[in-house]
């Protein structure tokens, strides 16, 4: 079995630029600045004290704890999809089940597919959704939904120029040829197919 980290990269993807920003307290930056960052899974308050006391000058947050970090008076510096334009979330599976199960893997890319023109079309019912998940009030729900609506890809495949993006990236940490064709390491023919069978559906 592969590493699925390797394995997701092959046939869809559902954000496209990162929905994390980078926040700042009053102070002005220097050239070079202390960076306090979480997983998404842990608790974002440490990372505002750090801020807030100066023990970092700034931090990595993502939504929908950057609603938090604004309401607790941190200055939102940039949304880092404006400059980290990669492909950043998808769907993992093992060459066996692709291989093998090619029709239970297209059901879950077409639900998927469906599952983002929802969130994209449907914006009073997603943000509700997103309150009651995240434990938001509804103006956190509808700003986390503000702040992240634009990066989720629509049909799970990124741009030719994220695709390139991508690439330059695993070039500049994994020692990977920069002149790589994209279709050597990307394969989307699953979700097209997943796209064709729902565009016939309609």
């Amino acid at each position: 079995m592969k590493p699925l980290l390797v394995l997701f990269v092959l046939f869809f993807f559902t954000a496209q630029p990162t929905p994390s920003s980078l926040f700042a307290a009053d102070a002005p930056l220097r050239a070079k600045i202390r960076i306090a960052t979480a997983a998404p899974s842990l608790s974002y308050f440490p990372i505002y004290a750090a801020v807030q006391k100066g023990i970092a000058e700034a931090a990595i947050i993502a939504a929908p704890a950057d609603i938090k970090g604004e309401e607790m008076g941190l200055k939102r510096l940039i949304q880092m999809g404006t400059i980290l334009q990669i492909p950043q979330a998808g769907l993992a599976a093992t060459d066996d089940k692709i291989k093998n199960h090619r029709a239970e893997v297209i059901e879950v890319l077409k639900a998927a597919i469906d599952g983002l023109d929802y969130t994209a079309t449907q914006k009073e019912d997603a943000t509700a959704l997103i309150g009651k998940w995240m434990a938001l009030t509804p103006a956190q729900a509808i700003g986390a939904y503000d702040s992240v609506k634009d990066t989720y890809a629509r049909d799970g495949v990124p741009t030719p120029e994220q695709s390139k993006a991508y690439i330059a990236m695993l070039a500049a940490t994994a020692g990977l040829s920069a002149d790589l064709p994209a279709a050597t390491i990307f394969d989307f023919s699953l979700s097209a197919a997943a796209a064709k069978e729902l565009a016939a559906r309609k």
